[in-house]
C-alpha cells in the first residue's frame, strides 16, 4: 500500500497545525488527519470520533509501527515543505527556515527576532484528552491567600458583631444583659 497523494491544509492555531487528507494507491482516501504540535514536537493524529463518555476512538489507523512511521514521515515531509515555501502571515514578521541535510534532513523554523520569546499555552483538553471521570470533575485549588483571607474576614466580622451586641447590652443596663444571657442559655 503506497501513499500517492498528500494534501495539507494549514491552520493558524497554537496546537493544531494542519488538516491532512491522504490517498492510498489512487483509490482510497483518509481525511480529517491532524498535525499537532505536542511537547515532543510535531505528530500525526489519525481521525477519531468522540464517544458518549467523552473519550475519543480512532476511526482509521495503521495496524503496525512500520506503516505508522511511513505515514508520519510522508505527511510531515509534505507539511514541512509547504511551511518552508509559504510566505509570512500578514502582520507577522517573516520566519527563518533552516534546512540541514547532514545525517538526516532537519528543518528548523526560527523567529527573525531572537529577542522575542514565544511562550506556548496549551489547552489541557486538547493535549491530554477529556477528563476520564465525567461524574467526578476535578477539584481545583483555591487561589493563593484565599483560605487565610476568608478565615480572617469571617473571624473579624464575628468579633465585630459580638462586640457590638455586648456593648449595646452593657450600655442598656443590667436588665438587657440578663435577658441576653437568659436567651443564650435557653438556646443551648
Amino acid at each position: 500500500m503506497e501513499i500517492t497523494d498528500v494534501k495539507v491544509i494549514p491552520v493558524d492555531d497554537e496546537k493544531l497545525k494542519a488538516f491532512v487528507s491522504i490517498v492510498f494507491d489512487q483509490c482510497f482516501v483518509v481525511t480529517d488527519i491532524k498535525i499537532i504540535h505536542g511537547p515532543k514536537g510535531l505528530f500525526v493524529s489519525m481521525p477519531s470520533k468522540k464517544r458518549k463518555d467523552g473519550t475519543f476512538k480512532d476511526i482509521a489507523h495503521p495496524l503496525n509501527n512500520q506503516m505508522r512511521q511511513y505515514l508520519e514521515e510522508k505527511v510531515l515531509t509534505v507539511y514541512r515543505q509547504q511551511v518552508a515555501s509559504a510566505p509570512a502571515a500578514p502582520g507577522q514578521p517573516p520566519q527563518t527556515v533552516v534546512v540541514q541535510q547532514q545525517p538526516a534532513q532537519v528543518i528548523t523554523i526560527e523567529p527573525t527576532n531572537p529577542q522575542v520569546v514565544y511562550v506556548p499555552s496549551y489547552n489541557p483538553t486538547v493535549v491530554y484528552g477529556a477528563w476520564p471521570y465525567p461524574a467526578y470533575p476535578p477539584a481545583y485549588p483555591y487561589p493563593p491567600g484565599y483560605a487565610f483571607g476568608a478565615a480572617a474576614l469571617s473571624f473579624g466580622v464575628g468579633m465585630a458583631v459580638g462586640a457590638a451586641v455586648w456593648a449595646l447590652a452593657v450600655a442598656a443596663g443590667p436588665s438587657i444583659a440578663t435577658l441576653t444571657r437568659a436567651a443564650m442559655a435557653v438556646r443551648r
